[in-house]
């Protein structure tokens, strides 16, 4: 009796659970029929999502170039080399961490031996997967790395991670840095980022399948969009210019221990810009590209705008330049303010030409005052008529806002008249000064400064930038030739006459102007420059020099002549004696051939190895890693040795070495 209502208790249990495992199963197979059949294009679509990508393949920033062809400017593969360090087994660490140390510490951009020691050790005691080593090396110094101490072993037994990408790099390196600018997360600034539309090209998009080790391969695809290169850009920098134009000024601020400079060199004819140097201080003191000085500093141009005061008595004629002024001992009052000239005692009575030539303030001051001071407008509207109180308008942007006062406005004084006429209580940035000494060089012809010559497309030139004349004449023939007389007179016998040459002519006017004069709990500061043409006889360049706030002397002709006279004499060594109508059809056509960027040549898909020998480096550097080779190289300047030779048959990934020399 116990036996058979144990049996049936049992047989009840069994039943009951295999009931439920009916049941379970019964649900299992409806929830996979309700997922095929309901929900089963979503899980599809998610699972595909997981292992297949639509990924962007960035397509190949464009080069810079001198106008020459010297790079300035290009896209190279750099790596960012990490470290898992809990793929390393603990005797291999440990013998080994302290050399690795001593390796990394020989990269470039390293720190110490004894910094890598410490990281390493504290962060292999937190089981860092992810340990940053360094940032940005170049191919050949990768090479080197992987034969490291522990990063010998690889990837699974040695820990290395390496991140390949594409920077941007200056082969120049501090040339022209602020002119060539750049286009990232710091914003669109210079020639990189005013051109960036050209530069930037159009990316492209392919499908990528995951594959071991969470690597991504390409998939065939008939929607796969290829990248498309950006467009080079061709600039007016000649680096030779801006090489000397450099050092002449860095010397110059150096020497007087100034806070910052500018010096630009504008061809007179065509306006475009051979070189720009900005120079400012570093919190250290060290001197870098820090600011466009040159393009946005908006301040008093002092003795400089003496020019544009005479030029605007000339045009209206009420004086010429043999007319006669008391230079009063060199002081005079004017509305409880003192004029004073640089030449205790003054300069006696002098003709308007001398005035300029010694740069008298107080002979300007009389001149101007004497047939403008009931009438300042008439003096400000010529001043407006030359379009002085307007931008340029440059390509690069950041240009300071010029100010020129008008009577009408409330700041406007009795003092103000005479200020002008020596350049105070007005604006102007170093571009819009030269601008207009270029255009009195320039026979009166005023062109916009310009940046960029040509843009090129695989070799093809896409667009030419040519001369942009803003005024074709800003003033009389007899005027314009009464202002080269005084310019060349400064030279000869005035404030620049121990700067002249005997082997060419140079005209130009210095400045002094006091800065921040209203402080009175410092001492004077002072802001020198020089700005003219040369050489006279055969007008090729127009220059100005700044150097804000020296020490130990503060006289234009003093801080910026001798960084004016030393570009002018180099240019006219170097340049070509030709004909002006000669120079500016050469230049028009300079550097925007296939001939002078040969290595363009290179077809998108490589079946052979190409003739690149007497290439520029860097830039066939650049090529051939983009098209999937890898390159290792020796030395810098051009290419004289190359392996495989020219017509092996090569494929992607293909090892390249080359020896570079200059």
């Amino acid at each position: 009796m116990i036996v058979g209502f144990e049996k049936t208790k049992i047989l009840g249990r069994f039943y009951l659970f295999s009931a439920f495992l009916l049941c379970f199963g019964a649900a299992i197979w409806l929830q996979m029929i309700y997922i095929s059949v309901y929900r089963g294009a979503a899980y599809k679509k998610m699972a595909a999502s997981s292992a297949i990508r639509n990924a962007v393949v960035p397509a190949k920033r464009g080069n810079i170039y001198t106008e020459k062809g010297d790079l300035m400017a290009v896209t190279l593969s750099a790596y960012d080399i990490r470290i898992d360090l809990k793929a390393v087994d603990r005797d291999l660490f440990d013998r080994n961490y302290e050399a690795l140390a001593d390796s990394l510490a020989a990269l470039p951009h390293s720190q110490t031996a004894a910094y890598y020691r410490k990281l390493l050790l504290s962060n292999r005691r937190k089981g860092n997967r992810y340990l940053l080593l360094n940032r940005n090396l170049t191919y050949p110094d990768y090479m080197r790395l992987q034969a490291f101490p522990i990063l010998n072993h690889g990837r699974f037994k040695g820990g290395l991670i390496a991140v390949r990408k594409l920077v941007r790099v200056n082969p120049m390196g501090v040339l022209a840095a602020r002119t060539i600018g750049f286009d990232d997360y710091r914003g669109r600034v210079g020639i990189e980022g005013v051109y960036g539309y050209y530069l930037r090209g159009r990316d492209g998009r392919r499908l990528e399948q995951r594959i071991a080790q969470g690597r991504w391969k390409p998939l065939g695809d008939s929607d796969e969009i290829e990248p498309e290169d950006g467009a080079d850009v061709v600039t007016t920098i000649d680096l030779d210019i801006q090489n000397i134009a450099h050092h002449a000024l860095l010397e110059a601020v150096e020497k007087f221990r100034a806070d910052h400079g500018c010096a630009v060199v504008m061809e007179v004819k065509t306006g475009e810009i051979k070189a720009m140097v900005n120079l400012g201080r570093a919190a250290d003191g060290s001197l870098y590209e820090k600011r466009n000085y040159a393009v946005f500093e908006s301040a008093e141009p002092g003795s400089l705008f003496k020019l544009m005061s005479l030029m605007v008595a000339l045009e209206d004629r009420v004086i010429d330049t043999t007319t006669q002024v008391d230079t009063q001992g060199g002081v005079m009052r004017y509305y409880g303010n003192y004029i004073r000239d640089a030449r205790p005692g003054g300069y006696g009575v002098i003709s308007a030409k001398r005035v300029f030539e010694v740069s008298s303030n107080v002979g300007m001051a009389k001149l101007i005052l004497k047939h403008y001071k009931d009438h300042p407008e008439r003096f400000v509207d010529r001043l407006y008529k030359w379009r002085l109180n307007e931008k340029l308008h440059l390509a690069i942007p950041g240009e300071g806002e010029p100010r020129i006062p008008n009577p009408n406005d409330p700041s406007w004084s009795g003092i103000a008249l005479p200020w002008m006429a020596y350049g105070y209580g007005l604006r102007l940035t170093p571009l819009q000064i030269l601008s207009f000494y270029n255009a009195v060089a320039n026979d009166g012809e005023l062109v916009k400064p310009r940046f960029v010559k040509a843009i090129s497309r695989g070799g093809k030139v896409e667009r030419v930038f040519g001369p942009e004349i803003l005024n074709p004449a800003i003033c009389s023939e007899e005027t314009l030739g009464k202002a080269q007389d005084m310019l060349k007179g400064v030279f000869v016998d005035g404030t620049a006459k121990h700067l002249r040459s005997d082997a060419f002519t140079m005209a130009g006017k210095t400045g002094t102007v006091q800065v921040e004069y209203w402080r009175k709990d410092q001492p004077l500061q002072y802001r020198a420059s020089l700005c003219g043409y040369f050489p006279a006889e055969h007008l090729r360049y127009s220059c100005i020099v700044v150097v804000h706030k020296p020490q130990g002397g503060h006289y234009g002709a003093q801080v910026a002549g001798p960084v004016f006279k030393r570009i002018a004499h180099y240019l006219y060594a170097h340049t070509p004696k030709v004909d002006a109508q000669a120079r500016q059809t050469a230049v028009a056509t300079q550097g925007l051939t296939e001939k002078r960027f040969p290595y363009r040549k290179l077809s998108a898909h490589l079946n052979e190895m190409p003739n690149v020998l007497n290439a520029p480096g860097m830039q066939i550097v650049s090529q051939l890693e983009n098209r999937g080779l890898k390159v290792t190289y020796r030395g810098v300047g051009k290419v004289v040795a190359q392996y495989p030779k020219a017509g092996t048959p090569i494929s992607p990934h293909s090892a390249i070495r080359l020896r570079l020399q200059s």
